[in-house]
């Protein structure tokens, strides 16, 4: 499908590295994305927007490194110019920015009446900023990135493209099958994603058809291929077709959304190969732009230059709180604690999340992955524990006990139903399920936040290559399995949801079999799990898979009841 492939040229090279060779007093603006696996960063000029420098490197698991690496390089030829304004995005973007940007600098000019333009912006804005800027008639925007995949459409007005987002996407759970998936399938032939990878794979004869349902299955199959002797430009063009059919498939889901004029960027868009094989499985012509592996620092600048153009043209003065291009290069020293030990009464106490702590110019940075005290400003200022009050809400409208107070209450007669705070019965559908047993006379007794304990129990009782939710959701399957307490552990097989107006939701390959492995995993006894097999919306199906499963663990009810148990757990 290269025929369908439109690579478009990059512009000229431009001057840069003087303030002589840069239009308005030599002003600049960054943008850095701190990605999982890589790190980029663009430089342009304030006035007229092009680009002077640009850096794209991997992270190797040491973001500060990377990011250190990047402005040095930069610096060498461009550091002498005033910085204009900054901005971060990626998953390290709120990192970056409390380590180029100064909160207390930023403070005392906005006391001094200027609008400082320093942000930290979400990829999807800014690969969307990116592309739109190369050509405003994209409508549709395919990404992915190390970890993480996103789609972008934009509503049209005719045959004008609006700057109204129509559709936005990003996995937030499920990595499998992103660009880190890829690179690891071609570290095994000995190749490189972006170059003789994609080179291999357009010298092959043909192209094996492997599962690109999942990424730990597309692993799973090139070893098969390699096994049976497959060439390796075979293996090649295998996997890469795999992995924009699993891309656009599972998560885009197919041609519905997607416009006339397609944008694909990213690190895999930089083969040619990924991009014939975009093509094919879309049906649509691929455009790709120069400098696509940049796109979200690239946006990040753009979105910055024009939060400066904006307010100087309304009379505004501007400045930025940028610490300098040496910020990361080691002027700060750091920690690793945990919350409890680092802020004390202020932590939620429930978890033991660990944190960073870092010293920078007399200011301290604290960061720490999910932890919302790890996610703040600053020590001094914490965010809404978000996750703390989605669980509180479950244990809230949950209709039964939690694990940990199941020994302190005496057996009254109903049967005990475990419900896990995982996969197919987590948030919602944890109270969907308490409600359900509970109309029906079980004791529903749910699973404790997941923890180091739980982790733990997933890893040494997942049988093959399961994502981190899978091996999440065996723990809290062996937690409960453990519990002389629990007669039944609820695992539903969720095979689809049901949609009136739009084409059904599928459910993971994993998600549909979980109900299934406990018993062997687990050496549970027949009857332990009761594991109906559900299309989320269709409640004849519903019914009648329910109706047959309790009765195959020794609990007969009629459809009657099990309808009225529905319609009490739809309610809630």
């Amino acid at each position: 499908s290269l025929g369908r492939v439109h690579i478009h040229a990059p512009a000229p090279a431009e001057p840069a590295g003087c303030a002589a060779a840069v239009p308005g007093g030599g002003e600049v603006v960054v943008g850095v994305d701190g990605g999982s696996t890589t790190t980029k960063a663009v430089v342009l000029s304030l006035a007229e927007g092009r680009i002077l420098g640009s850096r794209y490197i991997p992270t190797h698991g040491d973001p500060l490194g990377a990011l250190a690496d990047i402005m040095g390089h930069l610096s060498k030829t461009l550091g002498e110019l005033p910085v204009a304004g900054l901005c971060t995005t990626g998953s390290a973007r709120k990192l970056y920015e409390r380590v180029l940007a100064s909160p207390s600098l930023r403070r005392a000019l906005e006391e001094e009446g200027n609008h400082v333009p320093d942000a930290a912006v979400d990829e999807i804005t800014c690969h969307a900023v990116g592309a739109r800027s190369m050509d405003e008639g994209v409508d549709t925007i395919f990404e992915i990135g190390g970890q993480d995949m996103k789609f972008t459409t934009f509503r049209r007005d005719g045959d004008r493209v609006t700057d109204e987002v129509d559709e936005a996407r990003m996995n937030y759970s499920c990595q499998a099958g992103a660009g880190q998936t890829l690179e690891n399938m071609s570290t095994i032939l000995g190749l490189d994603v972006a170059g003789s990878l994609q080179e291999s794979a357009l010298e092959a004869e043909r192209v094996p058809v492997i599962d690109a349902t999942c990424g730990v299955f597309m692993e799973l199959e090139e070893q098969r291929l390699i096994a049976e002797n497959h060439s390796a430009p075979e293996i090649a063009a295998a996997i890469v077709r795999a992995t924009a059919s699993s891309y656009f498939n599972k998560f885009v889901g197919g041609t519905r959304l997607v416009g006339r004029r397609c944008s694909c960027q990213g690190g895999p868009a930089l083969g040619k190969a990924f991009l014939a094989a975009m093509a094919d499985v879309t049906g649509r012509d691929i455009h790709a732009y120069p400098g696509r592996e940049l796109m979200g620092a690239l946006g990040a600048a753009l979105f910055v230059r024009e939060s400066v153009l904006s307010a100087r043209r309304e009379g505004r003065k501007t400045a930025s709180s940028f610490r300098g291009w040496d910020a990361a290069s080691g002027g700060f020293s750091h920690q690793e604690t945990t919350c409890p030990a680092h802020f004390g009464a202020r932590s939620c106490g429930k978890r033991e999340c660990k944190l960073k702590v870092y010293t920078i110019g007399g200011e301290e940075i604290v960061t720490g992955g999910f932890c919302p005290l790890g996610d703040s400003e600053g020590s001094g200022r914490a965010r809404p524990d978000y996750v703390a009050l989605f669980h509180s809400l479950v244990e809230k409208h949950f209709q039964g006990l939690p694990l940990g107070s199941l020994g302190a209450v005496e057996r009254d007669g109903r049967p005990r139903v475990g419900i896990r705070r995982a996969t197919s019965t987590i948030g919602g559908r944890a109270v969907w399920s308490s409600a359900l047993f509970s109309s029906l006379g079980f004791l529903p007794v749910l699973t404790p936040v997941s923890n180091e304990e739980i982790s733990r129990l997933g890893l040494r009782h997942s049988p093959t290559d399961f994502c981190v939710a899978m091996k999440l959701s065996a723990g809290h399957t062996a937690l409960l399995a453990a519990d002389e307490g629990v007669d039944h552990i609820f695992i539903p097989s969720l095979i689809r949801r049901v949609r009136d107006k739009t084409p059904s939701h599928m459910f993971c390959i994993y998600t549909e079999a979980e109900g299934f492995l406990p018993e062997d995993d687990l050496g549970l006894p027949k009857g332990k799990v009761i594991r109906p097999v559900m299309h989320l919306g269709d409640r004849k199906q519903m019914a009648r898979s329910l109706e047959k499963e309790l009765a195959r663990v020794g609990h007969r009810f009629s459809g009657q009841q099990i309808n009225e148990a529905l319609r009490e757990a739809n309610a809630r």
